[in-house]
């Protein structure tokens, strides 16, 4: 059933981005709202979990089109790794220590996918104090909202109800 929700949340989370988030976009600058979800099931499920969730959800925005084909899976599945990594075994109490969290993710996620793909467009450092750090700020805020409303303290409750490996 959890995996279930956690499908509903990442689905949500990637219509929302493809469709919505352009109108709440400050200067082409928007929030990642696919590493707040890979964040939450990272935070919920562990390493392995989250990795999977990160590779499938960055796997459907590549195929949407929305640039590079890959780079998209990549990034989030290392996300969904390093989140689960760092997530996994925390005791998270309040929504901004998460969103803190998923806005560093979201920085690590910037910055790879800016390498990658727009090196050649602008310097590194300029596309880092353009795009980057201005993405990931935003996504602190998105954070600070999405994780208010998601269940945070409900990550034992999770782990005691389920022992079968995935």
């Amino acid at each position: 059933m959890k995996y279930i929700f956690y499908t509903l949340v990442l689905l949500v989370a990637l219509i929302l981005q493809i469709t919505i988030i352009d109108l709440v976009a400050i200067r082409k600058i928007k929030p990642d709202l696919l590493i707040l979800a890979i964040a939450y099931v990272g935070l919920m499920e562990g390493r392995r979990r989250s990795t999977v969730f990160g590779f499938l959800i960055g796997l459907l925005e590549d195929t949407l089109g929305s640039g590079l084909m890959g780079i998209g899976s990549l990034a989030k599945s290392i996300v969904g790794f390093i989140a689960g990594a760092a997530l996994g075994n925390r005791s998270i109490q309040h929504s901004y220590e998460l969103a803190l969290i998923a806005s560093a993710l979201a920085l690590m996620h910037n910055l790879l996918v800016h390498t990658v793909v727009s090196l050649g467009e602008r310097g590194f450092w300029q596309g880092l104090l353009q795009v980057a750090i201005p993405s990931a700020l935003y996504t602190f805020v998105a954070g600070l909202v999405v994780f208010s409303i998601l269940p945070v303290r409900s990550r034992a409750m999770a782990k005691q109800s389920d022992t079968t490996a995935f």
